[in-house]
């Protein structure tokens, strides 16, 4: 079959563009692109060469230290640290106070119901034993339980004792000594309520009243200062 010479001339021009535009794009192929062909040859170093270029495509989208755009999240910092660590003081300023408040009131709570515990067990040594028996303060920290033979035939014993914690004392201006007969009741019998004040850490203070009639009442801890 003959072709005129304008088709032949048209057929190379076409050809021409073709593989100018193939030129153009060859940069343009991806590293997957080549590594693909390259694997198809079984070029050792083209495949290497295009898995090189698919990591260091990947390092760009994720972002390694040092590359631009990267960023990375190091921890608090000064400011965020001061600005908590003064917020943790200006709370435990507040705090810290009324936690000791409250460890000194407890500890005088306890102390003044030990003593009146010391006062209802010696009432009931005496009735118990249709005796006599007494609570007897020995210095300011110390409470003794003694009971005594109506008979006069033994000596007074000890029958218990109670240590107040430290920094809790009973009033110089307390009663040393309170005892309760057979019946339950004081004697001597005393014209008012003996009354026993503890005294804990200032400014506080419990108060223990005894009836005439053996009844053991502890009021609340107070504070001088209200």
């Amino acid at each position: 079959m003959c072709r005129s010479r304008h088709d032949i001339e048209g057929g190379a021009a076409a050809e021409g563009i073709g593989s100018h535009v193939l030129g153009e794009a060859e940069p343009h192929r991806t590293a997957g692109g080549r590594a693909a062909e390259a694997g198809a040859a079984g070029d050792p170093a083209e495949i290497l060469g295009a898995g090189r270029g698919r990591a260091a495509e990947a390092g760009v989208k994720r972002g390694y230290p040092g590359q631009a755009g990267y960023t990375e999240q190091s921890g608090y910092t000064v400011v965020e640290v001061v600005v908590v660590l003064m917020v943790m003081a200006i709370a435990a300023a507040f705090v810290v106070p009324q936690v000791i408040n409250y460890m000194r009131m407890y500890r005088l709570g306890v102390a003044s119901r030990n003593i009146a515990t010391a006062l209802q067990r010696a009432r009931y040594i005496a009735t118990s034993n249709n005796t006599r028996a007494e609570i007897s303060v020995r210095g300011a920290g110390l409470i003794d339980i003694v009971q005594y033979d109506t008979q006069g035939n033994t000596e007074p014993k000890d029958v218990g004792l109670v240590v107040l914690p430290d920094g809790i004392t009973i009033s110089p201006e307390a009663p040393r000594n309170i005892a309760f007969d057979g019946r339950g009741v004081i004697t001597p019998l005393p014209a008012q309520s003996p009354v026993i004040q503890v005294n804990g850490p200032s400014p506080y203070y419990s108060v223990i009243t005894v009836s005439p009639t053996g009844q053991v009442t502890v009021g609340p801890v107070q504070s001088r200062e209200s």
